[in-house]
């Protein structure tokens, strides 16, 4: 959706964008490989979206995991923001 935005709105501008999402994860499934991928790719723009599949297992449990309570959900999504400037990532979102 994003590729095909600025394509649209700043056809000039040239971005790559890579998409290192996997359907399903919570942000307890993210934060083991989210270290090395940081890394290799070192994006200078880092959108990071996640955080509904924490949420939305308090529904019921699917594939074998629960909801993340709020605290532990912040926490994890601070350690992904500092391993992400740690890897060099300049802004992230």
């Amino acid at each position: 959706m994003v590729r095909g935005m600025l394509g649209t709105l700043s056809p000039a501008v040239q971005v790559t964008i890579t998409n290192r999402g996997m359907g399903g994860d919570r942000t307890a499934e993210l934060l083991p490989r989210w270290k090395p991928t940081a890394r290799i790719f070192k994006p200078d723009v880092l959108s990071i979206k996640i955080g509904v599949n924490d949420v939305w297992r308090l529904a019921g449990a699917w594939n074998a995991q629960k909801h993340i309570p709020l605290n532990e959900f912040r926490a994890n999504y601070a350690r992904l923001l500092e391993q992400s400037k740690a890897a060099g990532v300049r802004n992230s979102c």
